[in-house]
């Protein structure tokens, strides 16, 4: 209706006083015109208080994108993360994937997920991305095919979309990943790249910072899932939820009054939706480089030793790789 009225004023030139519109935004929407008023601040998000029956009662999930092509900006490289957050604090899967906005690769990444667990959440909670659309479908489909005689949409929805800045457990999840290992990781991939390291113009060189920092950080997010989910919180005075580690809590619900909720879900289901919901295949949505490729730099990484993987360490190791790789 608004833009119906708009296509008048602007085709029969309506002219239509300040005043007039003025009064018209401040009795639609009076808040509205305060906030909008020159100088006037956002108002800070209200905090609240998170709760849980239990453990996978819900799981939120996301992006990370620090470490991605747009942050990293040499060129088309780029390591993009993904993780799910138990709702009562455990990390439950993180991972690196080749592109974080296709639905086919979320759709796999999710479906790892469930298998590495073994199990489902009641309710799967993310923003609303293009990319989450095969994931919401899936999740929804479990719940149909292993809980629909017990819990219906209407009691309590198998997918709840939000916004990003209020999936407040995964997104600061990402904070403290920034200053386990993140933001040094950054620096030092942005060290090499300004000391000529790295020439985004070099096939070799794309290929091979794809192969061996996909590997390294990989490595760094295992150890800080562990590092996380084993390590007690600090008390808080008006926190509801527990604060043991993660894990304790986790897989001793009963000691804290709560209901441990996952539902297992059979490996055959799994790979029976991989077929049927997913476009891609696992092999396609997680190809880092060609696999001519992959097998050369394998075979490589073997013959100069197999060093250890440790951001401190990558450009060494990296160096040492393009040598022998571009060697006559």
């Amino acid at each position: 209706m608004h833009k119906f009225n708009k296509c008048c004023i602007c085709s029969y030139a309506i002219n239509i006083k300040v005043c007039t519109c003025v009064f018209i935004a401040h009795t639609i929407d009076p808040e509205g015109a305060e906030l909008r008023f020159p100088g006037e601040k956002t108002p800070f998000k209200v905090r609240g208080q998170l709760k849980a029956v239990g453990p996978m009662e819900e799981v939120h999930c996301d992006g990370h994108e620090k470490l991605g092509s747009k942050a990293l900006r040499m060129g088309p490289v780029g390591i993009p993360i993904y993780g799910f957050r138990d709702h009562t604090g455990k990390v439950l899967h993180l991972t690196v994937i080749p592109n974080n906005r296709d639905e086919d690769t979320i759709g796999h990444v999710y479906l790892d997920f469930v298998e590495s667990t073994g199990e489902m959440p009641v309710q799967l909670t993310f923003d609303g991305g293009n990319e989450t659309g095969l994931m919401k479908a899936l999740q929804q489909e479990l719940r149909r095919s292993l809980l629909a005689d017990e819990l219906t949409e209407l009691d309590r929805p198998s997918t709840v979309t939000l916004k990003s800045t209020d999936n407040i457990p995964i997104e600061s999840l990402w904070s403290y990943w920034q200053t386990y290992a993140g933001r040094n990781i950054k620096e030092i991939i942005l060290q090499g790249n300004a000391n000529g390291l790295f020439a985004p113009g070099n096939p070799n060189h794309v290929n091979l910072f794809q192969w061996l920092w996909s590997r390294i950080i990989q490595l760094h997010l295992d150890e800080f899932q562990d590092h996380w989910n084993t390590t007690s919180r600090r008390s808080q005075k008006f926190k509801l939820l527990p604060t043991a580690a993660p894990e304790m809590i986790f897989f001793y619900p009963e000691r804290y009054d709560m209901l441990y909720c996952g539902t297992t879900v059979p490996a055959k289901l799994v790979e029976e939706l991989r077929a049927t919901h997913l476009n891609k295949t696992p092999t396609e949505v997680m190809e880092w480089v060609p696999q001519v490729f992959d097998q050369l730099v394998g075979n490589t990484y073997e013959y100069i030793g197999s060093p250890g993987l440790h951001y401190t360490t990558g450009w060494a190791t990296f160096g040492k790789l393009i040598e022998v790789i571009e060697s006559p």
